[in-house]
Parts: structure tokens; sequence; C-alpha cells
């Protein structure tokens, strides 16, 4: 009787164990997540900054060509488009840096998935605005 009571408590105490064991592997596979997500997210920013450099002097350069310009023309307003468009893009990226901050450990996982999850979107279309507004820059000044 005295040892079916023990064995009792050493079935729930291993239990116990397994259960939080378990636990643990869920919360450290759940972080190697946020943590993949978070490098995937500044690595997305990363690339982005990296043309930022080449959009900005096209657009010092279009801002020059534009002063030899017609403010009538049709090559004036198209030169205005792209340089709003590269205004954008570099606006939505000063504003995603400043919004932008790593989760904190003591947030669940589940809630550092999502907020990464959005500003991964955020940071992707920064980066396809970026681009968009460099090719139009680039057919800008070919012609």
């Amino acid at each position: 009787m005295f040892s079916d009571i023990i064995m009792k408590q050493i079935k729930s105490i291993v239990s116990a164990l397994l259960l939080s064991g378990s636990l643990f592997l869920v919360s450290c596979e759940d972080r190697t997540k946020v943590t993949a997500l978070q490098t995937e997210v500044e690595h997305i920013h990363d690339e982005a900054m990296k043309q930022m450099g080449p959009m900005n002097a096209m657009a010092r350069q279009l801002k020059k060509d534009l002063g030899s310009l017609d403010s009538l023309s049709a090559q004036y307003k198209t030169i205005q488009q792209t340089l709003s468009a590269i205004d954008h893009a570099e606006t939505d990226m000063m504003d995603w840096m400043k919004g932008y901050k790593a989760p904190d450990e003591k947030v669940s996982a589940e809630e550092a998935m999502k907020y990464l999850n959005g500003q991964k979107a955020k940071i992707e279309q920064n980066l396809k605005d970026i681009q968009s507004a460099t090719d139009a820059g680039i057919k800008q000044m070919s012609h």
C-alpha cells in the first residue's frame, strides 16, 4: 500500500517533468521561429536600404534635369511623378524604421510572430516601392 502511494507520486512527478519538458521544447521551437522571422524582416530592410542610396542619387539627377525642362512638357510631369514616388518610398522607409522595434522576449511567441509578419509585409512593400521608383527613374534618365 505504501509502495502504491510512492509509485503514484513518482508517476505524477515524472508526468509533470515530461509535460514541462515538452512545453519548454515547444517554447524553444516557437522562439526559434520568432528569431528566424525577425532575421528575415531585418534582411529585407537591409536590402531596401542598399537600394535607397542609388535611388536618392537618381532623384538628385532628375531634379537637375527638371530645371532644364518646360514645366508644361510631358517629360516634366513624368519626372515629377517619379520624384514623388521616390519621396514616398523614402518617407515610408523612415517611418518604418521609426516604428519598428524587435519584439521583446516578454512578448508571447504568437504575438511576436503576428507583429513581425505585419512588419514584414510593410517592409516588403517598401522594397517594391523603392524598386519601382528606381525603375521609373532609370526610364526617365534614358530619355
